[in-house]
């Protein structure tokens, strides 16, 4: 395989890991936040603090915060990446 067919099989990869990776972290906030309104009149930890907003505009609901969403797309494409690699190394 050329070397240009596997930096494009990587980017579509890591691109499906992204989305991959998203959809986890949409499943995994379902989880952790059954009741959205729950913490409007409960205090919030240091986990939720550090990956969740509570912004004004969204109700003073939780919203993925920018290191959640700079983890998710890390993640994802460590995925990618690493499904693309276990896929090479076993067709060699």
């Amino acid at each position: 395989m050329s070397k240009i067919n596997k930096t494009i099989l990587y980017i579509i990869s890591s691109i499906f890991g992204i989305i991959l990776a998203y959809i986890i972290n949409f499943g995994f906030e379902l989880i952790i936040f059954p009741d959205i309104c729950y913490y409007h009149s409960h205090p919030t930890n240091i986990f939720i603090d550090l990956f969740y907003d509570f912004p004004s505009w969204n109700g003073s609901h939780p919203c993925p915060s920018t290191i959640n969403i700079i983890i998710t797309i890390l993640f994802g494409i460590y995925i990618g990446y690493f499904i693309t690699n276990r896929y090479l190394n076993y067709k060699k």
